[in-house]
């Protein structure tokens, strides 16, 4: 019974916003595209006790998405599905420290996110805003390739029993052979789908009455490890390689540049209503008629 009193109180509840919403206040709808670039960070456990890494920062594009908005006096709401490149590169290092090589991970993301925006400058022409929202991601593609020189290199002692043939170990490394492109994991070895949250800043400058260019900056946290349990029972059993066991997630800032078609809807004026003035009707008096002819 409480549950259900609940249900109907919430339900009641978003009612009374939609009303609001839909009815109450003059709205600002907006639809265009944008495009940009990506700045990705992993927060790897494995990889940051593995001393054959070392971190190396890249610019990634994201090539198309699409934007819907809805502006209310206050606030707004922001639906922008599109396209993103993730995933962090890293140098390879030999046990000196010098560079022999890079290790590529591209994991591509449909992203759909849903954001609301609460104004920080409202102004008719010109609005600033504060950022914030989940999206949801379906994976497109993943990839993550190894590439480097023959060199000497720090393994850990739990990877030596499925060191290949071309690999040996010495008294201060293992020297390996050169390595190009090899497949560290595949798009089966990733999570179909991810989550993220978001937090940002957003500029809209209407250009003209019907056109608005938008700034969007906004940073990404990925609430999942993006590879499967498999692939992570693999690293965590020292079957792979060039991995060590440890969580992983996902985390990059986005910078893009859009330009949007609006058109501001007001509400309706409440027509008046019109008042009939009550006249009384006029009726001969008693003493005029009771006055006879003269």
């Amino acid at each position: 019974m409480v549950n259900t009193m609940r249900l109907r109180l919430f339900l009641f509840c978003c009612c009374v916003f939609v009303a609001h919403v839909v009815g109450a206040q003059s709205k600002t709808y907006s639809l265009g595209f944008f495009t940009g670039i990506i700045s990705p960070y992993s927060f790897d456990q494995g990889i940051n006790s593995d001393p054959r890494y070392r971190t190396k920062y890249d610019l990634k594009f994201a090539p198309i998405g699409v934007s819907f908005g809805i502006d209310f006096p206050r606030y707004g709401l922001l639906f922008s599905p599109g396209i993103v490149n993730t995933g962090q590169n890293y140098f390879i290092v030999n046990n000196r420290g010098g560079h022999e090589g890079i290790q590529k991970t591209n994991l591509q993301y449909l992203a759909v996110p849903l954001a609301a925006k609460f104004y920080l400058i409202d102004l008719t022409f010109f609005k600033v805003s504060a950022v914030t929202g989940v999206s949801a991601a379906l994976l497109l593609n993943g990839r993550q390739l190894i590439t480097h020189d023959a060199g000497l290199f720090r393994f850990q002692d739990e990877l030596y029993p499925i060191l290949p043939n071309t690999y040996t170990p010495m008294a201060d490394g293992v020297q390996a052979p050169k390595v190009n492109s090899f497949t560290m994991a595949e798009k089966t070895d990733f999570k179909n789908t991810q989550l993220f949250v978001l937090l940002g800043i957003r500029s809209d400058w209407n250009a003209s009455e019907d056109w608005r260019v938008s700034f969007d900056m906004r940073v990404n946290f990925g609430l999942l490890d993006p590879r499967t349990n498999s692939y992570q029972d693999k690293i965590a059993r020292y079957q792979t390689l060039y991995s060590l066991p440890g969580s992983r997630h996902e985390f990059f800032a986005q910078l893009t540049v859009g330009v949007s078609r609006y058109v501001v809807i007001k509400p309706k004026a409440k027509a008046a209503k019109s008042k009939k003035r009550f006249v009384p009707k006029k009726y001969p008096s008693v003493r005029s008629s009771r006055q006879g002819p003269k």
